[in-house]
C-alpha cells in the first residue's frame, strides 16, 4: 500500500483546495469561528505601537495569519521583520519548474507581498528550510531563531499556531518556543492560526500506509473550550490591502505551469481571514518554560520501547516436525526455536521437511507469518533462511474482475472485516528484522526483502527495504529457492542473497551477493520475521516453502560493516589525504581537500574527490550521507567507483533535486544518466551503487533515479571513494565497499533444496530419418522408438533433422499429445529438447506449446512446457509445470515462471527439466527458471515412477501451432 508523501502533506494549496469541498462543516465551523472570536479582546492599539518579529512556516502564512496586522503597524511607521523558515521548494511538484526554481519564485512572491503590506525587502528573511525537515532538526531551528530573536529588539513575536494540523507549523511554533526559552528576550508572543482557523476544531492527521485513500479525520472540538481568549486586531481599513498582498502569490492562485496536478486555493478561500479581526493566541511564559521539554509524536527518529522480555538466543529451525494447518504458531522446533508470529486462517503446517504458507482467503499483511525473537540488536547478528515462494509475480487478482455478487457474498464472508473493494498487494513475500513479530505493514520499517510481482513479464523484483523505502537488487527473478540472508550492524543491516548455479540476479551457492545497505534504522528490539500477504494469482495457488531458518551472530561480521572489503567511518580529526581506510590502501586526496570530523567527513570549501583502492572490483558501494538542515539545490556529493590508478572512475552524484551518473575519463566527462531526485534536508540517508560488472544502479535512500545501466567501461576498475561540494552541507560517515560475491560464513551455511541432473547421455535423437509421421517409420541407430501415448495430435518428421507439430494458426494442435519412449531408471531423468517456436512475429495467431514429459503412466505424469501465446495481455513467454496424479488434474496447481521475451516468435530455445520422481529443475537456455517439489503441490504424494520420458505438446490457455523440435537428449546415471 502507498505511504504518505511529506511532499503532498507540505503541500498547502492542495490542502485547500480538498478542503474547500467540505461543505456540510461550513456552518458548524463558521460558528465556532464567531464564537472564538466573541471571546476575544480588542488590542488594535497596543499592538499597531508594538514593534513585531513574525515568524511564518512557509511563504504566504505571514499573510494569511497576520497580514492586516503587518500592514497597520508599517502604516503607523512600527518596525515588522518577517522571518520565513521554509522555502517552499515543494509546494507543487512538478514536471516543467524544478523544486529549486520553484523555491526562488515563492521566495520573490514573500517580498512582492510583504511589501505590499509595507514591509522593507531588507527585513524580510528566508531561512531556506524544507518543508517536512522540520522535526529532524529541531534544535538546529531553534539554534537560527535564537540568533534572529537575540537581534532583534522588536516588542512582541507572532508566530504560527500549534493547533495547526500542519507538521511544518507545529514544528515552527515548537522551535520558536525553544528559540525563545535560550535567548534574552523577553516580550509578548502571540500565536496566530491558519488551517486551525480555516478547517475549525477538526485535525485531519495522516494515517501512515493510508497514502491517496486520504487521512483520518478527528474530531476535537472539545479542545477549543481550553484555548486561551485570543486578543484581537481590527482589519478595518487593511484587509484590501492584505487581500492585495495574497494575490502576490501567483503559485498559490494560479496554475503556473498548466499542469493536471498544480493544486490552487479556491478563489473565496482568503476570505475568512478578511473578517472584521485578526486574532492571536497569548502565549505564557510556562508555555515557553515547558518547550524545551515537549516531545511531539511528529518527531522523527524514536524507537519502539522494549518490551520487557528476554532476548532470546540463537535459532536453528529445520521444520522436521509434521504439524497440521494451524498449529506452528506458537509452537517450538526440535532444535527449541520457539515460533511466533500470526496464524489468522489457520493456513500455516509443517510437513516434509518444510514450513508450508498456503493461500489466504482474505489477503493481507498481518495474517499469516511465523516469526522469532525478541532479539538485542548487534553488530553480526544475522538472519537466514531459504525459502521457496509460491508464486514470485504472485499479487491481488486483477485478471478476472470479481463481480457485484461475488463481491457481496465475501463481504459477508468475511464480516466484520469486508470490504467492497479490496485493497491490492503487489508483495507477496517479506523476510528480515522488524520490530513487530507480526507486523502490519512490514515494508514500512525494517531490515530485510521484499519479493514484489513484476507482471506478466519479468515474473518478481527481489527489492531490500532501505529507510522506508526499496533498493531493486534484480527484476526478473524466476521461481527457484533463494537463501536469503539479512545482517544487522549498529545502524540498519546488509542483505545478501543467492540461489542455485546460474540463477540470474543473485550469488550462487556457496556464494552470496550482497545486495543492498540500509543504516539508517536503529530499532534496539528487533524479530525475525517471514510473512506473506497473497499467494498465488488469479485462482492459481502454490505454497510457500520455508526449508530452514537460522538466526546467529557472524563472528566475522560482527564490525559495523560486515563482509565490507574496505571501509572507512570517516570519524576523528586531520586531513584525509595519506590515511589509511579498514584494509590498509591509501587514501588519495585527487582534488580539493577532506577532513575528518567527530561525526564524519566533509569537504573544504571548494569541494574535493578522494579515492582509495578496495583490493578488488566491489559490487556494491555504499556511505552515509547527513546533508545541512538548509541543504538547497548547489549542495551535492556522492559515491566514486570503478576507479583507477590514473584518476579514471565513474562517479554518482547528488545535489537537493538533481542526480547524475558520469564516467570520468582523462580530460573529458560524459553524463550516461541524469534524473530528477529528492534528496532532503536535515537527514542521513544512505547512498549506495550496485555494480555487477555489467550494470550499474544507483540508489538515494529507498529510491533509484535511473534503473539498471548497461555498462562494462573500466568494470575491473578497484578504485572507490566520495565527491563532494561544499563541505558545510554534506557529511559523509560509514563508507563500505563490498565484494561481487562472497563466501557464506559457517553460521549461516543451510542447504538449498537438491537439484536433480544426469550425467550420462542416455538417449540423443536428432529427428533424422525420412519425412514421416513420428514414430511410425524404422528409428535410425540410437534413435528410441517414439510411441504415442495421449492425445490426438501429430509430430512429422521433416526429413532435414528436425520434427514438428502438425499443425497451423488456423488448425491448431487438437489438445494435448504426449509422445514417449522407454526409460530405464525410474528414480532420475535428465531431459532437454530444442524447439523453435512457429511464425516469425506477435499478431500472426501463433502459440507455442512445446516441451517434455516424464512419464509413470496415463495417470501419473509430469508435464513441462514453454509457453508463448499471441496475446494482447501478455507480452512475454513462460515455463510451465503440469501435473496428473491418480488420473486427476487440477488446472489452478500448475504452477510456471515468466520469463520475459526470452522465447519469441521462430527463435530456437533450448528448453532442460531434471527430476529424481520427487522435485523438479528447469532450465532455459541454460538459465535455471523453476524448482519444484511433488510435495509442494500435492503434500504427502508418493515418489513419481519415470518409466518413459518424451515430447509434449500441451494445452495451456489454448493449443501450439507447428513447434519445431530440433533435438532431444535424456540423461541418468
Amino acid at each position: 500500500m502507498p505511504k504518505v508523501d511529506p511532499v503532498k502533506l507540505t503541500n498547502d494549496a492542495g490542502r485547500a483546495a480538498r478542503f474547500a469541498v467540505k461543505r456540510s462543516q461550513q456552518p458548524v465551523r463558521k460558528a465556532w469561528q464567531q464564537w472564538v472570536r466573541g471571546r476575544g479582546t480588542d488590542e488594535t492599539e497596543a499592538a499597531a505601537a508594538r514593534s513585531c518579529l513574525v515568524i511564518a512556516p512557509h511563504p504566504d502564512d505571514e499573510t494569511i495569519g497576520c497580514g492586516a496586522t503587518i500592514a497597520r503597524k508599517r502604516a503607523q511607521g512600527t518596525p515588522v521583520r518577517v522571518v520565513v523558515v521554509t522555502d517552499g521548494r515543494h509546494s507543487h511538484p512538478s514536471e516543467k519548474i524544478s523544486p529549486s526554481e520553484l523555491a526562488a519564485t515563492r521566495r520573490q512572491e514573500s517580498v512582492d507581498a510583504c511589501t505590499v503590506l509595507g514591509v522593507d525587502p531588507e527585513e524580510i528573511h528566508n531561512l531556506g528550510y524544507e518543508e517536512g525537515t522540520l522535526w529532524r532538526c529541531l534544535d538546529h531551528l531553534a539554534g537560527t531563531l535564537a540568533r534572529v530573536i537575540d537581534g532583534t529588539g522588536a516588542d512582541e513575536i507572532l508566530v504560527v499556531s500549534d493547533q495547526d494540523w500542519h507538521t511544518d507549523h507545529r514544528a515552527v511554533h515548537h522551535a520558536t518556543l525553544r528559540a525563545i526559552a535560550r535567548s534574552s528576550w523577553n516580550g509578548t508572543v502571540g500565536a496566530y492560526p491558519v488551517w486551525y482557523w480555516a478547517d475549525g476544531p477538526w485535525r485531519d492527521i495522516p494515517i501512515a500506509g493510508v497514502g491517496e485513500r486520504g487521512t483520518h479525520l478527528v474530531t476535537d472540538p472539545v479542545d477549543s473550550l481550553w484555548m486561551p481568549a485570543p486578543w484581537l486586531v481590527s482589519t478595518d481599513g487593511f484587509a484590501d490591502l492584505k487581500r492585495e498582498a495574497f494575490g502576490r502569490y501567483t503559485s498559490q492562485t494560479t496554475n503556473l505551469t498548466g499542469e493536471d496536478g498544480w493544486a490552487t486555493f479556491a478563489p473565496d478561500w482568503i476570505d475568512q481571514f478578511l473578517a472584521p479581526s485578526e486574532l492571536f493566541f497569548p502565549v505564557t511564559a510556562a508555555d515557553v518554560a515547558a518547550a524545551p521539554s515537549r516531545h511531539h509524536d511528529e518527531e522523527e527518529g524514536g524507537v519502539r520501547p522494549r518490551s520487557g522480555l528476554a532476548p532470546v538466543g540463537p535459532v536453528d529451525d529445520d521444520f522436521l516436525d509434521d504439524r497440521p494447518a494451524g498449529t506452528v504458531v506458537g509452537s517450538e522446533g526440535i532444535e527449541g526455536a520457539t515460533r511466533g508470529g500470526i496464524d489468522a486462517e489457520g493456513t500455516i503446517s509443517i510437513d516434509d521437511g518444510a514450513l508450508r504458507f498456503t493461500k489466504l482467503r482474505r489477503e493481507g499483511w498481518g495474517r499469516q507469518a511465523v516469526s522469532y525473537g525478541p532479539f538485542t540488536r548487534r553488530a553480526g547478528l544475522a538472519l537466514s533462511a531459504v525459502v521457496l515462494n509460491g508464486h514470485n509475480t504472485a499479487r491481488t487478482n486483477d485478471v478476472l474482475p470479481e463481480g457485484r455478487k461475488a463481491a457481496m457474498k465475501r463481504v459477508v464472508r468475511d464480516f466484520p472485516h469486508g470490504r467492497l473493494v479490496e485493497p491490492v498487494y503487489e508483495d507477496n513475500l517479506c523476510l528480515g528484522f522488524f520490530g513487530d513479530p507480526a507486523p502490519s505493514d512490514p515494508t514500512a520499517r525494517g531490515n530485510g526483502f521484499v519479493m514484489h510481482a513484476a507482471g506478466v513479464v519479468d515474473n518478481g523484483e527481489l527489492q531490500s527495504l532501505v529507510a522506508g523505502g526499496r533498493v531493486p537488487a534484480h527484476r526478473g527473478v524466476k521461481d527457484l529457492p533463494i537463501q536469503y540472508v539479512v545482517v544487522l550492524g549498529e545502524h540498519g543491516a546488509v542483505t545478501y542473497a543467492m540461489s542455485v548455479p546460474g540463477a540470474a540476479g543473485v550469488g550462487h551457492a556457496p556464494e552470496l551477493r550482497p545486495v543492498a545497505v540500509d543504516r539508517t534504522n536503529d530499532d534496539p528490539e528487533l524479530w525475525a520475521v517471514i510473512t506473506q500477504p497473497v499467494n498465488g494469482e488469479v485462482n492459481y495457488r502454490a505454497d510457500t516453502r520455508v526449508h530452514h531458518v537460522r538466526v546467529d551472530t557472524v563472528d566475522e561480521w560482527s564490525t559495523w560493516c560486515a563482509s565490507a572489503i574496505t571501509a572507512d567511518r570517516f570519524r576523528g580529526e586531520g586531513d584525509l589525504d595519506r590515511t589509511e581506510a579498514s584494509n590498509g590502501a591509501t587514501w588519495r586526496v585527487l582534488a580539493g581537500t577532506f577532513e575528518r570530523h567527530h561525526d564524519g567527513l566533509r569537504a573544504g570549501r571548494t569541494g574535493g574527490v578522494a579515492m582509495v583502492d578496495a583490493g578488488e572490483a566491489p559490487g556494491l558501494v555504499a556511505a552515509t550521507f547527513a546533508t545541512d538542515p538548509r541543504f538547497v539545490g548547489s549542495g551535492r556529493a556522492g559515491l566514486v567507483f570503478r576507479g583507477r590508478p590514473d584518476g579514471r572512475c565513474w562517479r554518482f552524484e547528488c545535489s537537493a533535486d538533481t542526480a547524475t551518473l558520469s564516467i570520468e575519463d582523462g580530460d573529458e566527462s560524459e553524463v550516461v544518466a541524469s534524473a530528477r531526485i529528492h534528496l532532503p534536508a536535515a537527514l542521513a540517508q544512505t547512498v549506495q551503487v550496485i555494480d555487477t560488472g555489467t550494470h550499474i544502479s544507483c540508489h538515494v535512500g529507498g529510491t533509484s533515479p535511473f534503473g539498471w545501466v548497461a555498462d562494462e567501461r573500466l568494470a575491473d576498475g578497484t578504485g572507490i571513494g566520495v565527491v563532494s561540494g561544499h563541505g558545510a552541507l554534506v557529511r559523509i560517515a560509514d563508507l563500505e565497499a563490498h565484494p561481487r560475491a562472497v563466501q557464506v560464513p559457517p553460521a549461516l551455511a543451510l542447504d538449498l533444496p537438491p537439484v536433480p541432473a544426469g550425467d550420462r547421455l542416455v538417449i540423443d535423437d536428432g529427428f533424422d530419418g525420412p519425412p514421416g509421421e513420428l514414430g511410425t517409420s524404422e528409428p535410425t541407430a540410437g534413435a528410441p522408438v517414439w510411441v504415442r501415448a495421449l492425445g490426438d495430435g501429430i509430430i512429422d518428421l521433416r526429413g532435414d533433422g528436425t520434427a514438428a507439430v502438425r499443425a497451423t494458426a488456423e488448425s491448431p494442435n487438437p489438445g494435448r499429445t504426449i509422445w514417449t519412449a522407454p526409460w530405464h531408471d525410474p528414480t532420475l531423468a535428465d531431459l532437454e529438447i530444442d524447439v523453435t517456436p512457429p511464425g516469425t512475429a506477435q499478431h500472426q495467431g501463433h502459440g507455442c506449446r512445446a516441451g517434455v514429459v516424464f512419464w509413470q503412466d496415463e495417470d501419473n505424469h509430469l508435464i513441462i512446457n514453454a509457453w508463448l501465446d499471441d496475446s494482447e495481455h501478455h507480452n512475454g513467454s513462460a515455463v510451465s509445470q503440469f501435473f496428473v496424479h491418480a488420473g486427476a488434474e487440477n488446472m489452478y496447481d500448475a504452477v510456471w515462471s515468466n520469463v520475459g521475451r526470452t522465447v519469441r516468435w521462430g527463435q530456437r530455445f533450448r528448453l532442460r527439466a531434471a527430476n529424481d520422481g520427487r522435485r523438479t529443475q528447469v532450465w532455459l537456455n541454460g538459465e535455471p527458471v523453476l524448482h519444484r517439489a511433488l510435495r509442494d503441490i500435492h503434500p504427502g504424494i508418493p515418489p513419481l515412477a519415470i518409466n518413459r520420458v518424451g515430447l509434449v505438446v500441451n494445452r495451456e490457455w489454448r493449443d501450439d501451432t507447428g513447434s519445431v523440435f530440433h533435438a532431444f537428449r535424456a540423461r541418468g546415471r
